[in-house]
């Protein structure tokens, strides 16, 4: 487009600062109806959670739940939504939206609940658990350096290695359900972690 727009200030002798300051315009104009765009839909997914029955006493597995199931939103997007939701829920719908940086923000939770933050892709912190991306890849760890479950580019992997009885009953209370999974060793993990 803006190639388009340094052809008819050749064509028609405009000079560069005028070209610059027209791109400038376009640019803004693209950011503001893609913002808008996207204020409009997530004001409206808030008020179809609302009309559902979700507020913000709401068990989170219930609406990123909903989410997946219902609106197919999985991973950062649900997570996302879902932040959304909890810090917009009682604001009147004409205010501006709080919005929060969600990158390195985890659910905090009990290894036995999360499984479904495992299976929607959502970082968590749980009892000697956790999980994050790194390098695209969603990877679950235990204690902090063994990773046990990693999903990347569609397919998820796991750990053939039971590092401890622990770490082993960590595996079954978040093991993601009804997914092909392969499983490998640990080195072969973190080569897929590394890409």
């Amino acid at each position: 487009m803006f190639d388009l727009i340094q052809i008819y200030g050749n064509l028609f002798n405009i000079p560069n600062i005028y070209l610059k300051n027209m791109k400038e315009i376009i640019r803004k104009i693209l950011n503001e109806e893609v913002s808008t765009q996207q204020d409009n839909y997530q004001r409206k997914m808030i008020e179809i959670l609302k009309r559902e029955g979700f507020d913000a006493r709401t068990p989170y597995q219930k609406i990123l739940n909903y989410l997946n199931d219902v609106m197919s939103i999985v991973g950062m997007d649900a997570f996302e939504m879902y932040q959304l939701f909890k810090d917009n829920v009682s604001t009147v719908s004409n205010n501006p939206l709080v919005r929060k940086d969600i990158k390195g923000r985890q659910m905090k939770t009990a290894n036995i609940r999360a499984r479904d933050l495992v299976v929607n892709r959502i970082p968590f912190k749980g009892s000697n658990t956790h999980a994050e991306y790194r390098n695209g890849a969603y990877v679950v760890f235990s204690y902090d350096w063994y990773p046990v479950f990693v999903y990347k580019d569609g397919q998820w992997f796991e750990n053939e290695e039971g590092y401890s009885m622990s770490t082993k009953k960590q595996m079954s209370q978040m093991r993601p359900y009804n997914f092909d999974i392969i499983k490998t060793n640990k080195d072969k993990l973190w080569d897929i972690i590394r890409g």
